[in-house]
């Protein structure tokens, strides 16, 4: 698996679908209210990963949420050509 950094953007507050096929590391960028969203909110996630058994996701893939620097990493763990991550991300801002 080679390691790719992406460009895409995820908006908070909707579901999104991605696909893992190859990649060994897959990172998005988070969008809340048309701006980067680098540290001015504090975001949870939810990810599943379709067609794979809830108890097993974690041989599968690993994700992580930078509030800081708004970006969200998703590493394949293994080659799961199948694999689309299902991504919720939520603004909770207190």
């Amino acid at each position: 698996m080679e390691n790719t950094e992406t460009e895409e953007i995820i908006q908070p507050d909707v579901t999104t679908d991605l696909m893992l096929g190859e990649t060994g590391e897959f990172k998005v960028y988070l969008v809340f209210n048309n701006e980067k969203a680098e540290g001015k909110h504090k975001f949870e996630f939810n990810a599943k990963l379709g067609g794979i058994k809830q108890e097993n996701w974690n041989k599968y893939f690993k994700c992580a949420l930078d509030n800081e620097t708004g970006v969200f990493t998703i590493k394949n763990l293994k080659q799961c050509n199948r694999g689309v991550v299902n991504v919720e991300l939520r603004c909770v801002d207190e």
